[in-house]
């Protein structure tokens, strides 16, 4: 696991509290991290928009990440 996905999870953590602003983020996370980190990253936001119901929308990050 490198340093930019547990950063990555950290600002996604941090700002889980706007729908718009976490679909941001995870976009820029898409776009920097390597393959075998997105999908990482694509299990962590599983469970993590389990326990998130606002973040469980059409338009999140589950259709974001690769």
């Amino acid at each position: 696991m490198s340093r930019n996905l547990n950063y990555y999870r950290m600002i996604l953590r941090k700002v889980s509290f706007d729908r718009e602003l976490f679909n941001k983020e995870l976009s820029k996370a898409n776009q920097y991290l390597s393959q075998d980190d997105c999908r990482i990253l694509k299990l962590w936001l599983e469970g993590f928009c389990k326990k998130n119901d606002h973040l469980n929308d059409p338009s999140t990050a589950k259709k974001t990440i690769n």
